[in-house]
């Protein structure tokens, strides 16, 4: 999904995918590998887009993972429950 993204509706100049080194050169290759089959998919004609390899890891926090941490709090949260109404004191 996020190359897809990165492939198609980024403007031409911004769209290079990055993948992250793997533990050893033979991770790597099928790491670019991968990547470079699935942007051939998402980009079936026209000029390939570059993907190359960085060991620059990410900062942050995915939007995803985000995302799915704040549904998730919200759809556990009990619901609120007023107390019971006080009736007239004399």
């Amino acid at each position: 999904m996020k190359v897809r993204t990165i492939v198609q509706e980024n403007p031409q100049q911004f769209r290079t995918v990055y993948v992250l080194r793997g533990s050893n050169a033979d991770v790597t290759a099928v790491r670019v590998d991968s990547v470079q089959q699935m942007v051939a998919r998402a980009v079936p004609q026209g000029a390939m887009p570059a993907v190359v390899e960085t060991g620059t890891q990410l900062r942050g926090t995915p939007g995803d993972y985000v995302d799915h941490t704040i549904r998730g709090a919200a759809t556990s949260r009990p619901a609120p429950i007023l107390p019971a109404a006080a009736g007239p004191t004399n």
